[in-house]
């Protein structure tokens, strides 16, 4: 399906197989993952012509990444239930980078579904872990600094409650890390330049009214002056 030139009057009925197939077998990451491999060959084959089916394309996408339950993780394990959330965040930004100049509402669009269940704090840590890669993926590290980080000091007591409880410690240490990792993606394409800050208890403290306990003190931690701008320098340029 990468290569074979011949696909394109079929396209349709692919789209609509993997909607369907989407839906009727979220239990099944089998499947779901057979699915989003059939999305990225249909996506990398150059003879096809794909921009008509893209805003059919988004949803099923949307659901391996941010979709409440996908999969059983007792029996396929976190790594394989994180592992298509993963590749759903890759496909979902290679669709935005090759069809978003032709359609300005496609990345908006999927960064208010990504933001609004990062913000949901009754939705499972899967669902926030797969909306934090969702909007990195779109957004890049503009969105980290406008959509992410405003909202992680909010977003600190979801943390220390997953962190707290043995079920779900896990998954809120992936969201955690994830979380951190953006951070990193905003110090890397921040201006090169790191304004005084205090140090010892009074940096943690100022951290921690940052962005809350659990990333204020990993990013204290660290001891990178350049994150620690990122995160207190709330006006730094990217």
């Amino acid at each position: 399906m990468r290569t074979d030139p011949g696909l394109h009057q079929l396209v349709p009925y692919f789209v609509q197989f993997v909607a369907d197939k989407v839906t009727h077998n979220l239990k099944s990451l089998f499947v779901l993952r057979q699915m989003m491999q059939l999305l990225a060959a249909l996506l990398e084959n150059p003879s096809l012509y794909i921009a008509p089916y893209v805003a059919s394309l988004i949803p099923p996408v949307l659901t391996c990444l941010i979709g409440k339950h996908l999969g059983s993780i007792s029996a396929d394990g976190p790594e394989a239930h994180f592992a298509l959330r993963d590749f759903s965040a890759s496909l979902l930004s290679a669709i935005a980078k090759q069809y978003g100049q032709t359609s300005g509402t496609l990345k908006p669009r999927i960064a208010r579904s990504c933001l609004k269940d990062f913000l949901d704090s009754h939705k499972p840590f899967g669902t926030h872990y797969g909306a934090i890669l969702g909007l990195r993926g779109i957004a890049g590290a503009a969105g980290v600094r406008t959509l992410i980080l405003p909202n992680l000091q909010a977003y600190d007591q979801v943390l220390k409650q997953g962190l707290a409880d043995e079920q779900k410690k896990d998954q809120a240490e992936r969201v955690a890390l994830v979380l951190l990792q953006s951070l990193e993606l905003l110090e890397q394409h921040s201006a090169n330049m790191t304004n005084g800050h205090p140090e010892g208890a009074e940096l943690k403290e100022r951290l921690t009214e940052a962005i809350g306990e659990v990333l204020g003190a990993r990013v204290y931690e660290s001891g990178r002056a350049g994150l620690v701008s990122v995160v207190l320098d709330k006006d730094m340029a990217v």
